[in-house]
């Protein structure tokens, strides 16, 4: 996990938790006229908006069989589709697969024709970006499952 990912949500925790005890002291003191009604929707509803984009990151699933990758879409690749890791840039590396699986991460909620060919378009069924999900990818135990994915 990134530190710019953990600190913008504990700022953003905070900030909320301020504004329900704002608002509980608010209740306890009397009621809200609408300067305070305003002022507790900028603190509470806000910073619950932000919080919500945190929790909704990418999340990396390696499997013995499959890498799963979820954000609005459960991308699904399989290691005998690996084709090789790419270096995009520096520090950056890519997974690169010849073709994936695109489905609706929520089973009641159907995925749009939009998103799909977005994803499409810009390669995340076939290519999974390291950066996102490792500092240092090299340090983890991904070398060793790449190991056996090309032997197998």
């Amino acid at each position: 996990m990134r530190w710019n990912h953990v600190l913008g949500n504990a700022i953003m925790t905070a900030v909320f938790a301020l504004a329900l005890l704002l608002g509980a002291f608010y209740l306890y003191k009397g009621g809200f006229d609408d300067l305070n009604v305003a002022g507790f929707v900028v603190l509470a509803v806000v910073p619950g908006a932000f919080v919500g984009t945190f929790l909704r990151r990418w999340k990396l699933v390696v499997g013995p069989e499959t890498v799963v990758v979820r954000r609005e879409a459960l991308i699904t690749l399989r290691w005998s589709d690996f084709q090789e890791v790419k270096a995009v840039s520096r520090n950056r590396d890519r997974l690169v697969f010849t073709t994936g699986d695109v489905e609706s991460a929520n089973p009641l909620t159907p995925l749009t024709k939009r998103v799909t060919a977005r994803l499409r378009k810009s390669g995340a069924d076939q290519s999974v970006d390291l950066v996102l999900f490792f500092r240092d990818w090299r340090k983890s135990d991904l070398p060793e499952i790449l190991g056996q994915a090309r032997q197998g």
